[in-house]
């Protein structure tokens, strides 16, 4: 087994309205403000007035929208340096910024589907989780997605909706419709 650092400066970076944090060491949720570390094993929810973005070391984001819950789940450095970040979209939406360097590591799960990095430059996607449903867009880079249905690669402009109970349970197309929440960027 390779041992991992987990010395790592991740922040939140920005919050408005209610935005909670909650440690795998205290039961509950406490009040989140700018500037509160952000550890593995640490989970971001915000209320219906609440966003929030949490900033990497090497200024990469993930910012997380109205009614969503982020988990931390792997906030690592590898024996050569990489950062390792595996996050889970329990509920709701955000928009992962993603700077990448030598090696790193981005992965985000949301239900049944798995968001990988596919690339070593700046990568813009968002991930949005309804119930089963997946929907993940990419407005810069390139991302793949598994899911149990296969994997499909993700361009610019391109999105992919899976719906586990629909006839076509993976659908994959280009033209991305921005909302005001993506214009935030």
């Amino acid at each position: 087994a390779q041992a991992y650092s987990h010395a790592r400066i991740v922040r939140l970076s920005f919050e408005e309205g209610t935005v909670t944090v909650t440690r795998p060491d205290a039961p509950g949720g406490a009040e989140a403000s700018v500037n509160t570390p952000i550890q593995e094993g640490f989970k971001l929810m915000t209320a219906d007035d609440g966003f929030a973005e949490v900033e990497f070391e090497n200024a990469s984001t993930a910012r997380v929208g109205q009614l969503s819950e982020l988990d931390f789940d792997q906030l690592a450095l590898d024996s050569n340096g990489a950062k390792l970040n595996g996050m889970v979209l329990a509920q709701g939406y955000a928009t992962f910024n993603v700077i990448p360097e030598d090696g790193d590591v981005y992965t985000v799960k949301a239900g049944s589907a798995t968001v990988n990095l596919a690339s070593d430059k700046l990568t813009r996607f968002r991930v949005d989780l309804d119930g089963a449903n997946v929907r993940v867009e990419v407005f810069k880079g390139d991302v793949d997605v598994s899911s149990p249905f296969g994997e499909e690669h993700l361009g610019k402009n391109m999105l992919c909706e899976i719906q586990p109970g629909g006839g076509e349970p993976v659908a994959v197309s280009k033209g991305i419709t921005k909302d005001a929440w993506d214009e935030w960027f």
